[in-house]
């Protein structure tokens, strides 16, 4: 009894040392796909969201926040109330081959400006994720149709890798940022946007 016991426990064992060598492996190839892939891509300055604030009453704000590609159309617009006094944005910059990427991740309602380690710990799960809005049917959007293929198949992998698990282990090479979007008014549009590798906020 005690001897298939052991057989089972080292079967399991091996099936599980297997599988993370595995994952390791794939990690560690997508990784380095991402320094040839971002060599193939131009800093391109465009507009990545695009905020319509339009009620703020209480305890949330109401918006409307659509996510635009590199030839300025429309991917897909989220209109909603997020409990709040203000909005943020968090995006993924993926830093590779002295390139930088922004993906949106989430978009979210903060109540301080400058909230405390702890607050923003109770926060880490809340929001609106944004990431399926623009990496549809095995392709990421924000390069738009007149980007050569190479361009976006390029991005792709980059997003692939920023948005998997396996990105933790590379906080050299992939961060999360915050955009604060407080002290927009109402019925006003602004834009987030990419601009010689930073993000800037302005009313457009």
């Amino acid at each position: 009894m005690k001897r298939k016991l052991f057989s089972a426990v080292f079967i399991i064992l091996n099936a599980a040392c297997a599988t993370s060598l595995i994952f390791l492996t794939v990690s560690a190839v997508q990784f380095g796909l991402c320094f040839s892939a971002a060599k193939k891509i131009p800093q391109i300055d465009f507009q990545l969201l695009r905020i319509l604030p339009y009620n703020a009453a209480g305890s949330e704000i109401s918006a409307s926040v659509s996510i635009l590609d590199t030839d300025g159309e429309v991917l897909a617009v989220i209109e909603r109330s997020w409990h709040g006094s203000f909005l943020s944005v968090e995006c993924i910059c993926a830093s590779f081959s002295e390139n930088k990427l922004y993906f949106p991740k989430r978009i979210y309602g903060a109540k301080t400006e400058y909230p405390s380690l702890a607050d923003m710990g109770k926060r880490s799960g809340r929001g609106t994720a944004l990431f399926r809005y623009y990496n549809r049917d095995g392709a990421c959007l924000l390069f738009g149709k007149s980007r050569p293929a190479f361009e976006r198949s390029s991005v792709h992998k980059i997003a692939s890798f920023a948005f998997s698990p396996a990105s933790f282990a590379v906080p050299r090479f992939v961060q999360k940022t915050s955009v604060n979007l407080s002290g927009l008014e109402s019925g006003r549009y602004y834009g987030v946007f990419v601009e010689k590798g930073a993000l800037v906020v302005k009313e457009e």
